[in-house]
């Protein structure tokens, strides 16, 4: 397992955790709450990688006409 999918697999497990624990917080009526859903939310988008999102089919491009 390389560097990278063993941290891609350490984010989604933590950033699951994480939202869990913010919602837990949340309803406690716990002021922290927001910073556990910003980890979770980064952790998670960070599980994605940097490869470039597929372009939609009923996306446009640029207008070259102008």
């Amino acid at each position: 397992m390389s560097t990278e999918e063993a941290s891609r697999r350490w984010n989604a497990v933590t950033g699951p955790l994480f939202l869990a624990a913010g919602a837990v917080f949340a309803v406690l009526g716990n002021p922290v709450w927001p910073v556990f859903l910003v980890l979770g939310i980064t952790f998670l988008g960070l599980t994605a990688g940097p490869e470039k999102p597929a372009r939609r089919s009923g996306a446009q491009g640029p207008d070259r006409d102008r």
